[in-house]
């Protein structure tokens, strides 16, 4: 296990995040098309039931297009329940491999650096006066070097 894998999942919780927003837009999405009766309107030129040219308005639904949001709702929701089943594993894996370290201190910044999403700045700060940003990515940054 190396740095990849932290990364990836991080990676994989942003992906997640982004995700669950297009479907949360593809929803609301579907209920605008629901509660307009996907009733659409145009207007055409052609000759009128009274016989004269003009401009002629049409009305119909759009039942393919709310049909096809659908379908693309579904394949996100199920695509979205495979990234969830990859992010836990890769979260089983991340976690295994942090607690097997032996230092404290590093599997301290790991936890807060991947698992918390903290910046350099946060990890430093919550591991206390002593520390700072660069010398916590520093440590971390070495510490996975020697860990290929």
């Amino acid at each position: 296990m190396d740095k990849s894998v932290l990364i990836q999942y991080i990676s994989l919780k942003a992906e997640i995040a982004e995700l669950e927003e297009l479907i949360r837009k593809t929803r609301k999405q579907i209920n605008i098309l629901e509660k307009s009766d996907n009733q659409v309107s145009d207007s055409v030129k052609g000759t009128r039931k009274d016989g004269t040219y003009g401009s002629i308005r049409i009305t119909g639904y759009q039942y393919r297009q709310c049909e096809k949001i659908k379908m693309l709702l579904c394949q996100r929701e199920e695509k979205l329940k495979r990234f969830r089943d990859k992010l836990l594993e890769l979260t089983n894996e991340a976690d295994d491999f942090i607690n097997s370290l032996d230092d404290s201190r590093m599997r301290r910044m790991l936890r807060h650096k991947y698992f918390e999403n903290m910046t350099w700045v946060q990890v430093a700060h919550r591991m206390g006066r002593k520390y700072t940003a660069d010398g916590c990515r520093m440590a971390v940054s070495n510490f996975l070097k020697e860990k290929k």
